[in-house]
């Protein structure tokens, strides 16, 4: 009985299960058995059983609370007998069945969602088969709960075939983790959103009106919002205006709306003080009360969630999402992307705006480049090592190189001059050593090509962010031309100077010779005299000759003098100037000793100028009689032309060249004056080169020297080319028949000249009348006189001169000649004589036979 009732218990025990349940099916088969086995022991067993019984009862009961208090129900199902036993209260399979119940197993799969059913029976099927734990997540379809998601847990007893286990209502977790994933897929989605604008960024797009048109199509796209715009604000932050617009699938560009802060103060505070400023409805918000008859409304806008873009704690704008329907919650998500896009629009402006100033900035360089390369002076910039680091474009062109080049190098890279090097240098360690500006007047430089170029500099130091000056900025002008001009300058004084001194001297000398020549007509006319008058053999007769050859030499002397002082009567033509010099070089030739060449250099074919053939030929006398002296050892003289095509007009340049002793540098600025030499006594009158100076002054010229001792000097004289005139005809000489009676009158204020003149015409048969002045030869004629066929009168006379008392007698004697005596220059008596007033012209001193000549040939002349 004992042993019976210990096998009873262990078989009680054997079935029952871990978790503290009982297999009844199999408890109550044993029990049966028990019975069957031990009729004798039913007592006994009975009593176990009561025992057991109430055991079980008691841990069933604290199963039963524990599964009501967690809302998990149990479940057994059976394939043999497709029964069902269900427990548990409430329990989420059968909500509406008792505590405990036996069903067929068509009621627990009428309880599964039909869509979900074949998923269960599938993995029922392999739990039986492969003993595996049975886990499936199922609807419910009990009409409850559209959506009522119930947990299925099982195992299998292999002894029974049967599947036991639990059902839990997982809704709540289930609709969490729907939830969870949904936002977990519209993060993924907003977040690519953001990437898909960051690519646009990246890819160049810079139109902010563009690229806004695109942002606010992909916000509203993946907000899936009515509308979203983008607004930027005024530099004062005071106006939001709305730049894009996406409403309805449709991108718009509207920069015409504006939110004024002073209209709508209460949303401007909002923006202010929220991150991401969020409207669950707008009709009952006092934020956006403003808003609403205006813009809100009409476009039907219930909620709105507006992120500002702020640059440096500055309102730059605003990303706005405005919903239309019933109001709407705007979740985390929604809120940091909407703060993300702005952040994104304020990055994107901000990035906008430095490469606006980058680009600004660059012009501005480029601008300034330009102006400091366009610049004419010398701009630079060096550092403490005497490199560059600023150049303009005058600077590279002096080194002969580019700005890019010179920027990094020193001035002895491009300088072939270490002088120079060492004097900007210098220069410019005095600047950064005393801290002030340090100006040069004049710096002689050489250019890339040898030029030498004249600059005038000021250098000054620039500090560093230590006070240190570091840098040395210098400007340099370029002075050459205002140098060369200054040269130039005092050259012309010096040559206006020496021009006014040789007219002077001219002026001295011209008048010195008026008066010689008055003073050598009698000295002449007497000599002549004394020789006509005496016979052969006379020993006075040698005296007088004498006398006459002094004279003459005394009259070319003067004829010098006028020349120097351009106070000689020229006769001017047309002349081919390499011609003429071709004829005179038979008369050069004469001068020069055997051991001096004279070669010709002609290169100014048919070039002609106006000109006095017998002055021209004395100006190439005394220069080559020059040259010649100069090379007393022997050697060439080269006479050379050339055509000129000057600003001015045509000219022609001729130029005789030595190779003689030159001159000396103190000597040149008086070679010019009359009666200067530098050769020894009784070698030189000093009129030579005076002369020539008178002549190519009188003729419209220039001339001047360069000379180089020991190296010869070079005469160069420019004179004004003309077009070439046809030579006329020579005219037919004939004889004038000598007359004698005629009545002359001698008008002449020199006293010695007048009785000389008197004398000589009255020895030949004139009838002379004398007068001191015009005044006293008018009143001779007034007094009734014989009238005079000829008038011989000096052309310069105190009062009323010659050609006035000419004019005034030929209104009372119509038919009067006159002749002309001067010894000024053709200034002074009026210019040449006028063949139309039937005058001649005699020019002091003349000899008695030349005047005899004179007033016959102006008594044959017709008027």
């Amino acid at each position: 009985m004992k042993e019976r009732h210990r096998l009873l218990q262990r078989q009680i025990g054997r079935h029952t299960r871990p978790d503290g349940s009982v297999d009844w099916d199999a408890l109550l088969k044993v029990v049966e058995q028990a019975y069957e086995q031990a009729d004798e022991d039913r007592r006994l067993v009975e009593r176990s059983l009561d025992l057991t019984s109430k055991e079980l009862l008691e841990r069933h009961e604290e199963l039963r609370l524990a599964l009501e208090s967690a809302q998990v129900g149990t479940w057994t199902w059976s394939p043999d007998d497709d029964e069902t036993l269900g427990e548990g209260y409430p329990n989420p399979l059968f909500p509406d069945a008792p505590p405990r119940f036996f069903g067929r197993a068509a009621d627990l799969w009428a309880t599964i969602h039909p869509e979900d059913l074949p998923r269960l029976l599938a993995d029922l099927e392999l739990a039986l088969k492969e003993g595996t734990e049975l886990r499936r997540e199922v609807r419910a379809s009990d009409g409850l709960s559209p959506d009522r998601w119930l947990l299925l847990r099982g195992r299998v007893s292999l002894d029974t075939q049967r599947i036991s286990g639990v059902v839990v209502d997982v809704t709540r977790q289930h609709r969490t983790r729907q939830d969870a994933l949904a936002r977990e897929r519209r993060t993924e989605r907003l977040w690519t959103a953001l990437q898909a604008l960051t690519q646009d960024v990246t890819q160049g797009e810079r139109d902010p009106a563009v690229l806004m048109a695109r942002v606010v199509a992909k916000v509203g796209w993946v907000t899936e919002v009515a509308r979203a715009s983008v607004w930027l604000a005024d530099p004062a932050g005071q106006d939001l205006r709305r730049l894009a617009l996406h409403q309805d699938g449709q991108t718009q560009r509207e920069p015409g709306w504006v939110w004024s802060r002073a209209e709508h103060p209460a949303f401007f505070e909002g923006l202010e003080e929220w991150r991401v400023f969020t409207v669950l409805d707008c009709d009952h918000d006092p934020r956006t009360a403003s808003l609403l008859a205006n813009y809100l409304r009409p476009a039907e806008v219930r909620s709105l969630l507006v992120a500002p873009v702020r640059i440096g704690g500055a309102l730059t704008g605003a990303v706005a999402l405005e919903h239309c329907g019933q109001p709407r919650d705007w979740v985390p998500e929604e809120q940091s992307f909407a703060a993300s896009i702005a952040d994104f629009v304020a990055v994107h402006l901000e990035s906008q705006r430095r490469r606006q100033a980058e680009q600004d900035l660059e012009g501005q360089r480029a601008f300034l480049r330009q102006v400091i390369d366009l610049n004419p002076h010398l701009i630079f910039a060096k550092d403490r090592d005497g490199r560059f680091s600023l150049v303009n474009q005058a600077v590279a062109e002096l080194y002969g190189t580019t700005v890019e080049a010179l920027v990094g190098r020193r001035d002895a890279d491009f300088s072939a001059s270490p002088e120079q090097v060492q004097a900007f240098r210098k220069d410019d360690r005095a600047v950064l050593e005393s801290g002030k500006e340090h100006h040069i007047a004049e710096e002689r430089v050489t250019d890339a090509e040898g030029r030498v170029r004249w600059l005038e500099t000021v250098k000054r130091p620039i500090a560093d962010a230590s006070g240190r000056p570091s840098l040395v900025l210098g400007v340099s002008t370029d002075i050459t031309v205002r140098k060369r001009s200054e040269e130039e300058r005092l050259r012309l004084a010096d040559e206006l100077r020496q021009a006014q001194k040789m007219e002077a001297i001219g002026a001295l000398a011209g008048g010195v010779a008026h008066d010689f020549n008055n003073l050598l007509m009698p000295i002449l006319f007497s000599a002549e005299e004394g020789v006509q008058g005496s016979a052969a053999e006379d020993p006075r007769r040698e005296l007088f000759v004498e006398i006459m050859t002094a004279g003459h030499q005394a009259k070319e002397l003067t004829a010098q003098l006028l020349a120097f002082g351009r106070k000689q009567q020229l006769e001017l033509r047309s002349l081919e100037l390499d011609r003429e010099i071709r004829n005179t070089t038979r008369i050069l030739t004469r001068v020069m000793p055997e051991n001096l060449h004279l070669r010709l250099d002609l290169d100014a074919p048919e070039i002609s100028v106006r000109a006095d053939p017998t002055q021209i030929q004395q100006v190439l006398l005394n220069l080559v009689i020059n040259a010649r002296d100069a090379m007393p050892a022997g050697g060439e003289v080269v006479i050379a032309t050339r055509a000129l095509d000057d600003p001015g007009g045509p000219r022609v340049a001729l130029t005789v060249r030595d190779g003689g002793h030159g001159i000396p540098a103190e000597v040149l600025p008086r070679i010019f004056e009359p009666f200067f030499t530098t050769k020894a006594l009784g070698k030189g009158t000093g009129l030579g080169l005076s002369t020539v100076y008178g002549i190519v002054q009188q003729h419209g010229g220039h001339i001047d020297v360069s000379s180089v001792p020991e190296q010869g000097s070079v005469f160069r004289i420019l004179l004004p080319a003309v077009e070439p005139v046809p030579e006329a005809p020579p005219r037919s000489q004939t004889p004038l028949p000598i007359v004698r009676g005629e009545s002359v009158l001698v008008v002449e204020d020199e006293p010695h000249v007048l009785k000389v003149v008197e004398r000589i015409l009255g020895r030949r048969g004139f009838e002379v009348l004398v007068a001191r002045d015009g005044q006293e030869a008018l009143a001779m004629i007034e007094a009734g006189i014989r009238p005079p066929d000829l008038l011989v009168t000096d052309i310069v006379l105190p009062g009323l001169d010659g050609r006035e008392l000419y004019k005034r007698l030929r209104q009372r004697l119509p038919q009067l000649r006159a002749l002309f005596m001067t010894g000024h220059p053709p200034e002074a008596s009026g210019g040449r004589d006028d063949p139309n007033e039937g005058a001649g012209l005699l020019r002091k001193p003349f000899t008695g036979t030349e005047l005899v000549e004179k007033v016959d040939e102006a008594l044959a002349r017709g008027l």
